[in-house]
């Protein structure tokens, strides 16, 4: 989403965006174990790009395997399909070469 021109529709787009982080925190606050947590953020996050998929990828640095834990719709994966080998999908590349040098 680009950010908005005018003075008074970037300040809505401000007061949206944290209202958007309000209501995260308090449903991590509420969340009981990390599977909540993430599967709230996953669903967070695909809901405001109005994704009809959301997937949280952890990469484990000592394998170099990245791990999807978290689908959207909170399914936890089971270990058979969580696995994609890093260094040959696009997936893999990104989370190794991009988010290990983020920008921010």
């Amino acid at each position: 989403m680009a950010a908005p021109r005018t003075s008074a529709a970037r300040k809505k787009f401000r007061d949206r965006e944290m209202e958007l982080l309000l209501d995260l925190s308090r449903k991590v606050a509420q969340a009981d174990n990390l599977d909540s947590v993430l599967q709230t953020i996953v669903a967070t996050a695909a809901t405001e790009t109005h994704s009809d998929r959301g997937t949280l990828f952890l990469n484990d640095e000592r394998t170099g395997e990245l791990y999807s834990r978290v689908t959207q719709g909170g399914r936890i994966l089971g270990d058979e399909d969580k696995m994609i080998a890093s260094r040959r999908r696009k997936s893999g590349w990104l989370s190794t070469h991009v988010m290990s040098n983020p920008v921010c």
